[in-house]
């Protein structure tokens, strides 16, 4: 995040974060109306009746603004150097540990003036705020990760009559059969069921991907999927509708123990999952911007350029996506892994959506922010590998660039 780096270098900044307890993540900061009113009051003596000594306050306001919300004002007051009303503050220095971590998109401006002018919300920040779950990854192991950056809708889900679980990010309803079978039998299986009056279906690959959980394996998926959507298997392999391109003799599926996608021959004995609700997951709706594609679907922006036809190390990618400035816009990042899934289409030999002009080498894989669970200091997952897979690779792999923003 541009601004954080910045932002978080202000002495104002070190003054009030220091000492406070950053531990506890679940206070917000305060919505009262004196909180949130601007202050305008400057630096002045104050007569101290009882001792008939002279006090210095001293006013800090500042401008919080939180995932492109209304920004909130407020005002610190200072008596003698030493900061007042210390549950207020420590509730914000709550949420600027938050900000260290990457885990939520906030500015934060502090005016310091002797004048006590107005504090200024700042004029961007890194918006975070996508059409695309989350990965389910908190931790941090490089800056400007997955971790770090943590982008899109939290994941949230529903229990139905009937064991059915609903997606509430997606709108999908999902149920497990508990079966298995091959790839031509999960279609039989899926179409014959009538729960809850609905007509089923073998799930798309990028259906079933919205599923994986990419922070812990064995199983990669939320803890409360594991029994209702993979029947406890904790290494379950669950087939996808589509078929490899080149021969439909291999199917896909999702290796819910590694947390892939990948391809293997129709006739494996797999676990059978069924969806129902609109087919339309794959929401992306392309405009090409020239040097950017703009998906307003999944509100994202693609970068497009010469730049991601050429293969670079994973920490070189992270350097040419901080640093790139496109379109006007210089925010941009590497992708996380579900990010990445929404430009692959699995009916082309490239496997990346037709709407993009520079390509990478067909099944060179493209970075992504991911970290990979069992060694996350040094692999990472890829996306857009032969076949469409996904795949983890070392870091120093060289891979393909494609770096990405939230248009909102």
């Amino acid at each position: 995040m541009k601004n954080i780096s910045t932002l978080l270098s202000l002495t104002a900044l070190s003054m009030i974060i220091s000492g406070c307890d950053v531990s506890s993540l679940t206070d917000k900061i305060p919505t009262d109306d004196t909180t949130k009113a601007t202050q305008t009051t400057s630096t002045e003596e104050v007569e101290n009746n009882e001792t008939n000594v002279s006090q210095v306050e001293k006013f800090i306001h500042y401008a919080l603004t939180i995932n492109d919300g209304e920004p909130i004002l407020g005002t610190l007051k200072y008596v003698d150097g030493e900061l007042q009303d210390r549950e207020n503050i420590e509730k914000l220095a709550q949420f600027m540990g938050q900000v260290q971590n990457g885990k939520y998109d906030l500015s934060f401006v502090v005016d310091n003036e002797e004048n006590g002018t107005e504090a200024v919300v700042p004029e961007s920040t890194v918006s975070l705020n996508t059409n695309v779950k989350q990965t389910g990854v908190f931790d941090s192991y490089y800056d400007y990760d997955d971790g770090y950056y943590h982008a899109g809708a939290e994941r949230s889900y529903s229990s139905l009559n009937n064991d059915v679980i609903k997606d509430n990010v997606t709108g999908l309803e999902w149920y497990a059969t508990g079966k298995e079978g091959t790839r031509a039998e999960a279609g039989d299986v899926c179409s014959a069921i009538t729960v809850n009056d609905k007509e089923w279906r073998v799930p798309k690959i990028k259906e079933l991907a919205t599923l994986i959980k990419y922070d812990s394996l064995n199983p990669a998926i939320d803890s409360e999927l594991e029994n209702a959507i993979l029947s406890g298997d904790t290494k379950a392999n669950v087939w996808a509708y589509e078929y490899r391109l080149d021969s439909e003799e291999y199917a896909y599926y999702v290796d819910f123990g590694a947390g892939k996608l990948a391809n293997q021959t129709n006739s494996m004995n797999y676990h059978i999952v069924c969806v129902t609700g609109s087919d339309e997951t794959d929401q992306a709706k392309f405009e090409d911007k020239g040097s950017y594609i703009l998906d307003s679907g999944h509100k994202l922006m693609w970068e497009d350029t010469s730049a991601n036809t050429q293969a670079a190390d994973y920490n070189e990618t992270i350097n040419h996506c901080e640093e790139l400035t496109l379109g006007g816009y210089d925010d941009w990042r590497v992708p996380n892994i579900s990010e990445l899934i929404t430009i692959t289409d699995f009916t082309r030999s490239n496997n990346l959506r037709a709407e993009f002009d520079n390509a990478q080498r067909s099944g060179g894989g493209v970075w992504s922010s991911t970290p990979y669970a069992v060694d996350p200091e040094n692999f990472v997952y890829t996306a857009l590998e032969t076949y469409g897979n996904t795949r983890n690779r070392d870091i120093t792999n060289d891979k393909y660039v494609r770096c990405v923003r939230a248009s909102e």
